[in-house]
């Protein structure tokens, strides 16, 4: 807001900024991802939202992949709903996933990780 006034025959803007009193944190981790519909080269899965979202709308749920014989985490993807569809796993391969959130602050702390699933035909 901007307010004009005359100070001693000076014409005086006065710029007003107002700021919001709550503050803005990173989102809570969301909840452990529970696998179903397993294939040979994918799974589906979903998981509860934050228990907080930092004052601030989700933006995003950022997934991680890792593989059992690897202590290292990968970006499989992004969604913006609570379920998701991973595709393009190795055959007989097995790993676990987890999730993240992300709001305007930045990227919260990850789920805790899901049971370790190993990708088969299920026929």
């Amino acid at each position: 807001m901007k307010v004009y006034f005359k100070l001693f025959g000076f014409a005086v803007v006065v710029v007003v900024t107002f700021m919001s009193s709550a503050p803005i944190y990173t989102p809570g981790a969301p909840g452990m991802p529970y696998i179903y519909d397993v294939r040979r080269d994918g799974c589906k899965f979903k998981f509860d939202k934050p228990s907080t979202d930092g004052g601030a709308a989700i933006r995003a749920y950022i997934i991680e992949y890792r593989d059992v014989n690897s202590p290292k985490w990968f970006v499989k993807g992004t969604t913006r709903d609570r379920r998701y569809n991973a595709q393009g796993m190795v055959e007989g391969s097995s790993g676990q996933f987890r999730v993240s959130a992300e709001n305007k602050m930045g990227v919260g702390k990850p789920s805790l990780p899901s049971a370790i699933v190993t990708f088969i035909n299920p026929y």
